[in-house]
């Protein structure tokens, strides 16, 4: 979601941030609203971040609710497809 950012460019801190952002995106996000997954990934990347990770971290964060928007619209009309 950030191709121009090589993951091992990536600081520590802000790669971890994404990694539980990323499982709760996966794993969490019936539990936990995806906006809520996002406030709080860029408040951890606010508080200890580099100075603009929550800008970056926020994009990325963005770039997988849209993707993942997109691939829940295609498998519907796939879906509805199908049934008619």
């Amino acid at each position: 979601h950030a191709p121009e950012w090589p993951i091992d460019q990536v600081a520590v801190v802000d790669r971890n941030i994404l990694r539980i952002a990323a499982f709760e995106f996966a794993f969490q996000k019936r539990v936990t609203p995806i906006p809520v997954i996002i406030n709080e990934a860029v408040h951890l990347a606010q508080v200890f971040g580099a100075e603009n990770a929550h800008s970056f971290i926020h994009g990325v964060l963005g770039a997988m609710t849209a993707e993942e928007t997109l691939d829940k619209t295609v498998s519907e009309e796939d879906d509805e497809a199908e049934m008619s």
